[in-house]
């Protein structure tokens, strides 16, 4: 039978490689380490990645347990380590160590909290309400709404015709008013974020063609 004190309960540290502050970048290549007291006979660490976002479990079984007798308490050390390339995936996900034969036991597993993944702007797109191929002057008003994914949540700014001079709009969302033929044209959105003092952009653009209803 396998023994495992309750006093020697596994503690996890990490060591990062580019940041070793509370949040991840894209890219980051991130060591997680276990150690604890793994019983007698000695047994070995599992790894589990949670994502609330996927609503999935992934569990790493082939990771090695390095294993050290403790003769005074007549059982054994343990040291894991997991090593991840962290992803846009893994934001807010959780890296969780539990020796194998405490798996279903509460409160026996040490976990990470979610971690934070900052990643550049991206995936930059431009809904149209209404949504038509081409207006005229009766219509009420245009609204686009511009989305995009980033982590620091990214910044918009709207411009007509590349006239960067004249920002339409500070927000995600531009509202064209004054549906009259002159304001037919491109519409830009351009979104950005700053890690690390770095100014990422992207951009994304559509054609709003307004048509007089006077004309033929």
């Amino acid at each position: 039978m396998k023994t495992l004190p309750n006093d020697t309960e596994p503690s996890t540290n990490f060591q990062v490689t580019k940041n070793p502050l509370t949040f991840f970048r894209e890219g980051d290549t991130v060591k997680f380490t276990c150690t604890g007291n793994i019983g007698n006979p000695p047994g070995n660490y599992i790894w589990q990645m949670i994502s609330p976002q996927q609503d999935q479990q992934i569990i790493y079984f082939n990771e090695t347990t390095e294993k050290e007798e403790i003769s005074e308490k007549c059982s054994f050390r343990g040291t894991s380590n997991l090593t991840v390339h962290i992803a846009t995936d893994h934001l807010k996900v959780k890296f969780r160590c539990f020796e194998e034969s405490q798996a279903d036991v509460p409160e026996t597993y040490v976990e990470t909290p979610p971690l934070d993944v900052q990643f550049h702007v991206r995936n930059i797109h431009i809904d149209k309400q209404p949504n038509q191929k081409q207006y005229n002057d009766k219509t009420d008003k245009i609204t686009l709404t511009c989305t995009g994914s980033g982590n620091p949540e990214p910044n918009y700014r709207w411009f007509k015709d590349d006239n960067k001079t004249n920002i339409l709009s500070w927000t995600n969302i531009c509202v064209i008013d004054d549906v009259i033929q002159n304001n037919s044209g491109e519409y830009t959105c351009e979104a950005n974020n700053i890690i690390d003092n770095v100014n990422y952009r992207n951009s994304t653009s559509v054609e709003i063609y307004i048509k007089s209803s006077m004309s033929n």
